[in-house]
């Protein structure tokens, strides 16, 4: 799994650019990033000295974050020196492909808190500071809106002269006509709200958002509000592109799965038994295009098919990537039935167009299940949930095929017992068997190890993928037997050959949270060892981010006595998960694997060479070791050798191999 916090700062490192506030990223109440500007505003020399304490450390009073939507406080805050200062702070919960997290935006407000307090105090005269004071500053006549008066910075953030400005009333220059802007002054005198938002128009004719805070004045018996402004154009377009982050597929910029399920539910609440129609898309044998040309083309070929859709439905219907390979178009125009067809028609007839990839012509198949509201279903999950099993029946047929849910259907949704019921004799029947991929040396260019990875064929059902046998077998729990074998079948293995008077490489195991979580699990890690006399330094156990960095008692004091034995632990497909470097500085990691995501465009994409390279030099500050997984290219590899990394493994050298086969490479 992919380190989490990594993901986070790939996501979200766009909203830190030229951004006048202080922008945190918060992951489980801790900072996991922030732009420059909040480092020079609490005080700190540098990132690294924020990033990894709590937010809550910066507040005076703590405050609870963990909340649902957008909300806003005035909290007072403290500088690394101790000073204390006033802020507006806007906490943003958020999600980007399941991991949940918070925006926190901070504004200093501490010289308008200063300014009203001054004023409604009487202690010091508006003229001490209004001209020369940084904030822009209006000085208006309550009741009729006119200007009497702009500061220096005013003058400077409008573009107007004093003398023009002068001639202005405060609704002039400001999208809001003169009724509303008086009903929300008003409310600022009343105490109603802290502050105004309104859009303003400068000189040169653009248009900005800006936060105004009102502070009534009685000078010479006259009526009047100085009136603070705050442009907060920038704080608004990086709420907009927040929103957009966790609506918006990255890959496709189609609307992902959180907005469509939103947006079905609000359409159902307002629907009264009219026609909708929902089509759940697959790619068929997708999944071969990413192992056999590398996740780039797969990639190409998700953004060419998505403008294939878009060129089939145009404006008839809302299309959204639900996930991997998969896409779902709502259809809910009034005459939805009449262009049910010609949809279905164009989005076939697409197909027949083949993908070019690298020089060849690649023709793919998709598979269409349709279900219809309210026929099949009266909520978003279950109209979804109909159309995905129509789908897979659309898939035993011979591709580019559309069916339509029928309740005879839901027979489909017996598909995963089937599997289970298979899967729990897999090993008594000995359907269960172990691949080797060799993982390469990058200065000598040598094996000095193997990662084991398991693979299932069942007579009946053919050869069913990790992906989808491997999470059933967690959940019905048969995943503790199944890594119990591939464990010792792997020491059996490796012990073998180093027997045979092959070089001792290390042999490296992917383990599950649920044998993590056995309190003995230790325990069979240690008699498996002494039952096939493998050395415990030939052997590696990889877990995955989400095992490592979630809190079990069980699996940290498991990790700790296997790391005892001698046994070295990887944490797999680092790169993009929520991994904390102040966890691995604490624990027995000894190696990192960088995502093959990163490594796939290492050469073109130039963030994804920066995250690569900084994994790599904060594993050797670390002093951990690094292998890049999926490296297909001898471009990967130039790159990851001037980098340092220590090790690789992919289709480059060799895909994976049965035990056998993996021999020749050994004899070598």
């Amino acid at each position: 799994m992919v380190t989490d916090e990594l993901s986070l700062i790939k996501n979200t490192r766009e909203l830190f650019v030229d951004n006048l506030e202080a922008i945190f990223v918060i992951r489980k109440e801790k900072i996991i990033n922030c732009n420059d500007y909040a480092v020079n505003l609490y005080g700190y020399g540098k990132k690294e000295d924020l990033i990894g304490c709590k937010f809550n450390k910066l507040l005076v009073d703590s405050v609870d974050i963990d909340i649902d939507e957008r909300e806003k406080f005035n909290l007072i805050q403290k500088r690394k020196n101790g000073e204390n200062f006033f802020s507006d702070t806007t906490i943003i919960p958020n999600k980007v492909d399941g991991i949940d997290y918070y925006i926190i935006i901070v504004r200093d407000v501490t010289n308008i808190k200063k300014i009203r307090d001054m004023i409604e105090e009487n202690n010091l005269s508006y003229r001490n500071f209004f001209n020369k004071n940084p904030i822009a500053m209006l000085l208006i006549e309550y009741n009729t809106l006119k200007i009497k008066k702009a500061n220096n910075s005013a003058i400077n953030y409008y573009g107007y002269s004093k003398g023009e400005l002068n001639t202005f009333k405060l609704s002039d220059i400001s999208t809001l006509n003169e009724k509303k802007l008086l009903k929300g002054l008003k409310g600022l005198k009343n105490n109603e709200k802290e502050s105004l938002h309104i859009k303003q128009r400068l000189k040169n004719n653009s248009i900005r958002d800006t936060e105004i805070f009102s502070i009534p004045l009685k000078l010479n018996n006259e009526r009047l509000c100085c009136i603070m402004i705050k442009d907060i154009t920038k704080v608004n377009k990086l709420e907009e592109r927040v929103s957009f982050l966790q609506y918006t597929d990255s890959l496709t910029k189609l609307n992902n799965k959180d907005f469509l399920l939103e947006l079905l539910e609000e359409k159902l609440k307002k629907r009264i038994n009219q026609e909708m129609y929902i089509f759940f898309i697959d790619l068929d044998d997708f999944k071969k295009i990413n192992d056999n040309l590398g996740y780039k083309n797969g990639d190409y070929v998700l953004e060419e098919f998505t403008k294939r859709l878009k060129d089939s439905v145009r404006d008839n219907g809302f299309i959204s990537r639900y996930g991997g390979d998969e896409f779902i178009i709502l259809l809910d125009k009034k005459d939805a039935n009449k262009k049910f067809n010609n949809i279905v028609r164009d989005i076939f007839s697409s197909m027949k167009e083949p993908f070019l990839i690298e020089e060849s012509y690649i023709y793919m198949n998709l598979s269409i299940g349709v279900s219809k509201y309210p026929n099949h279903g009266k909520e978003a999950m279950n109209l979804i949930r109909s159309a995905e099993v129509a789908m897979h029946k659309a898939k035993e047929g011979k591709g580019n095929r559309v069916e339509i849910y029928t309740s005879k259907l839901n027979d489909k949704i017996r598909s995963d017992f089937i599997y289970d019921s298979y899967l729990r004799y897999a090993l008594e029947y000995k359907e269960l068997y172990l691949t080797y991929q060799p993982i390469i040396d990058t200065k000598s260019s040598e094996i000095i190890g193997v990662e084991a990875l398991l693979r299932w064929e069942n007579d009946d059902l053919g050869k069913i993928s990790p992906a989808t046998f491997i999470p059933i077998a967690e959940k019905n729990g048969t995943i503790i037997k199944i890594g119990k074998w591939v464990l010792k079948e792997a020491c059996r293995q490796n012990k073998r050959w180093q027997n045979l008077g092959y070089k001792p490489i290390f042999i490296s195991v992917n383990v599950s949270a649920l044998q993590l979580k056995e309190s003995n699990f230790y325990k069979t890690v240690k008699e498996i060892l002494d039952e096939t006399k493998l050395d415990s330094k030939y052997l590696e156990l990889e877990i995955t981010e989400s095992v490592y960095m979630s809190y079990s008692a069980k699996i940290d004091e498991n990790l700790k006595r296997i790391n005892k034995l001698g046994v070295s632990l990887a944490i797999d497909d680092f790169g993009t998960g929520y991994s904390s470097f102040s966890k691995l500085r604490k624990e027995s990691i000894s190696k990192l694997k960088i995502d093959r995501s990163f490594v796939d465009d290492v050469c073109s994409d130039t963030h994804n060479k920066k995250i690569t390279s900084a994994i790599i030099s904060m594993s050797k500050s670390l002093q951990l070791e690094v292998v890049a997984e999926g490296v297909e290219t001898e471009k990967h590899l130039k790159y990851l050798k001037g980098k340092s990394c220590d090790m690789y493994q992919g289709y480059l050298f060799s895909k994976p191999l049965e035990g056998k086969s993996f021999e020749k490479y050994l004899k070598k």
